[in-house]
């Protein structure tokens, strides 16, 4: 897959550092132009510290307009050779998903301040809402404390496969992207190639190939390591067993990585209210920034 056009949407808090420094370094590596977005819907947290603070349209759009200007000098002098900025208007998912327009971006970076589950379950989450209804992938950057902050380090990049539609645009993403941080400016690069089979008989752990796990799931990840070992020399592949967010989730706690990259099913809004999703789930809960990959939806769907 070509990255040729990157968007990346701020929101003035302080998560903003930190989604620019990866969107500016995944251009400079793809050499992908990149557009800077950002939604004049509130008021910055700053102007809305005290009650009954009322602050005009004008001064909040002011704000939102000269922090698009900066951030836009900050990206061109990072090195980015093609960027510009849009101010949008409306409720701020909507707004995103509408610039979006009849020719998405290969490519969307998002920013998710890990809210509690309380509040993602009455506030809602703009990322969430875009990720759920992008026509394009969508990296979500949270802030997450175990992380430093400013220009983060991308060198480990995992993606989980179940041979899928949506697990083979996953797949070539995670390659590529991988390639491309290579070439560019991360020779080390290395990419993990997890799959997670249903549990069996046979003894379970870690990577049950002795206890005899289905030859479909092993021969998957092993055709996907030898693919990807022609753009990045260091594959590892891993096999689990059980619910998959868990072992999933497992793997990222003893297995350094910066980028977790899943499939989507790209749902009917229906559907995606009733069903839920395993990459939803693992944007609000992995320790590491998540790029989720859509497939088109089936006709089921």
């Amino acid at each position: 897959m070509t990255l040729e056009r990157l968007v990346v949407a701020i929101d003035g808090s302080t998560a903003d550092e930190r989604v620019l420094r990866v969107a500016e370094q995944l251009a400079r590596a793809t050499g992908a132009s990149l557009r800077i977005l950002s939604v004049a819907a509130s008021p910055p947290s700053y102007m809305s510290t005290r009650k009954e603070v009322n602050i005009p349209p004008e001064e909040t759009a002011r704000f939102h307009r000269e922090m698009l200007l900066r951030s836009e000098e900050e990206a061109r002098a990072a090195g980015v050779g093609s960027v510009d900025h849009l101010l949008l208007e409306g409720p701020p998912a909507q707004a995103i998903l509408d610039s979006l327009g009849a020719k998405p971006p290969d490519l969307l970076v998002v920013g998710s301040r890990g809210a509690s589950a309380t509040r993602r379950l009455f506030l809602g989450s703009v990322s969430n809402a875009v990720v759920q209804a992008a026509p394009c992938p969508v990296l979500v950057v949270r802030s997450l404390l175990r992380r430093p902050p400013g220009a983060p380090r991308i060198r480990d990049l995992a993606v989980a496969v179940d041979g899928s539609p949506a697990s083979t645009v996953a797949f070539a993403l995670a390659r590529d992207l991988a390639g491309a941080l290579r070439r560019a400016e991360t020779p080390g690069i290395r990419l993990s190639i997890l799959t997670v089979l249903p549990s069996h008989p046979h003894p379970t752990g870690k990577n049950p190939t002795a206890g005899g796990p289905p030859a479909e799931g092993t021969e998957l990840v092993r055709q996907l390591s030898e693919e990807a070992k022609a753009t990045v020399p260091e594959v590892r592949s891993e096999v689990y067993e059980g619910p998959p967010m868990d072992r999933i989730l497992a793997h990222l706690e003893t297995h350094p990585t910066d980028i977790l990259v899943v499939g989507s099913r790209g749902l009917s809004p229906t559907r995606r209210v009733l069903l839920g999703s395993v990459s939803t789930a693992l944007i609000n809960h992995a320790p590491c920034m998540v790029l989720v990959a859509r497939a088109p939806p089936s006709k089921d769907d």
